[in-house]
């Protein structure tokens, strides 16, 4: 592989991403690991970013095999993950943004836009409106990674990378952030790429309980079912991850 392909200011290694001085820094570096690994088994190479616009970017150059991504929430973190091909193009990618709800809840934030917005009433386009009926996303406080941006090329399909660059997401939101929650809203045609048996543990309503419609946008987005991923999940995730790779 050229090594060229990932010498770009915008991107990092994850194989060089070190938690040092984190509570769980063995199992943190054991998971990035195993997880590299196998990116590389399968012939990828995987990538941070902390430049929104490139993802965005990458987004509107694909947009015959993806959805418009959401505009960034409104957050002072955020990155994203990418799966790079032998000639350094991004064929899979997934975003993590912190979101602040140690005040006011997930589903509070949603509600009245703050989750996109400092100042919805100003900033908001015309008829941009978020109705949320998910008891658990009012329930929801504290330090929440939203993950978003997923999406894997036609070619690079079949191969596990959306749950591969997913937890690799989480595992570099807990070195970043030590969230208390990961999560999101999933469109009801890939709740099935969220089964437990693939995802890992984690919580997902039955029925679609978020509604976010923005008309200036020309893009008209399904009702969304609220998922959420705790600390203790997660940790349980990455040693299966861990264990995985030990016996493979």
């Amino acid at each position: 592989m050229d090594a060229s392909a990932f010498a770009r200011p915008e991107r990092r290694l994850v194989e060089t991403t070190l938690f040092t001085g984190h509570q769980n820094e063995a199992l943190l570096h054991a998971a990035r690991d195993a997880l590299c690994g196998a990116a590389l088994q399968i012939g990828y190479t995987l990538i941070s970013c902390d430049d929104w616009g490139l993802l965005e970017r990458i987004n509107r150059e694909n947009l015959d095999s993806w959805l418009p991504i959401m505009r960034r929430p409104n957050s002072d973190g955020w990155f994203w993950v990418g799966a790079a091909d032998a000639d350094g193009r991004i064929v899979a990618t997934q975003a993590g943004v912190l979101i602040d709800c140690g005040q006011r809840s997930f589903g509070d934030r949603l509600s009245d836009l703050s989750f996109f917005y400092a100042d919805p009433e100003r900033e908001k386009d015309v008829g941009e409106r978020c109705f949320c009926a998910s008891d658990a996303a009012f329930k929801t406080f504290g330090q929440f990674c939203y993950l978003t941006a997923g999406w894997t090329h036609p070619a690079a399909r079949g191969k596990g990378l959306f749950h591969l660059v997913g937890r690799v997401v989480r595992l570099l939101a807990m070195g970043r952030w030590s969230p208390n929650w990961w999560g999101g809203m999933v469109a009801p045609g890939t709740v099935p790429q969220w089964a437990e048996k693939k995802a890992g543990r984690r919580f997902l309503e039955h029925r679609p309980t978020i509604l976010y419609q923005n008309p200036p946008c020309g893009f008209e987005y399904p009702p969304l079912h609220f998922m959420r991923i705790s600390r203790s999940a997660l940790f349980l995730d990455m040693q299966a991850v861990i264990d995985d790779a030990r016996q493979s």
